[in-house]
């Protein structure tokens, strides 16, 4: 995420923008020889699409890798948050934490089988399912 906000708020005068893609590591948008036009400047949909996965990663704290099918799940706190209704690929899962009268309770409901890891920064707890 820093790099995507540095690239659009570079220091000196010269003027950012948003790109299709960027470096993994460092600043700026990546070169690419073999794909004329790559990455494109401004191009809505990936645009849309960068914000959606920035908010799931850093607000929310999910971590989803597909080929190990693994979901990593870090809280800074126990508070009532989650998402219901996530596709991944052919399967919905939705993860919500929430409060009620024996305490608080953790849901993940998948259609296929991942690996579940939740963290909870405050308390220093770490379990994995």
């Amino acid at each position: 995420m820093y790099f995507i906000l540095d690239t659009l708020h570079p220091d000196g005068d010269k003027m950012g923008d948003v790109w299709e893609a960027y470096l993994p590591a460092k600043e700026g948008y990546p070169l690419c020889d073999k794909l004329p036009g790559f990455p494109r400047k401004r191009f809505m949909p990936m645009i849309g699409l960068v914000t959606i996965t920035l908010m799931i990663e850093n607000i929310i704290g999910l971590d989803i890798s597909l080929p190990r099918k693994t979901v990593n799940w870090t809280m800074p706190s126990l508070e009532a948050m989650g998402i219901e209704g996530l596709s991944l690929k052919r399967n919905l899962i939705t993860i919500l934490s929430n409060k009620n009268a024996r305490g608080w309770e953790i849901r993940l409901e998948s259609e296929k089988l991942y690996y579940f890891t939740i963290e909870i920064l405050d308390e220093q707890k770490k379990k994995t399912l």
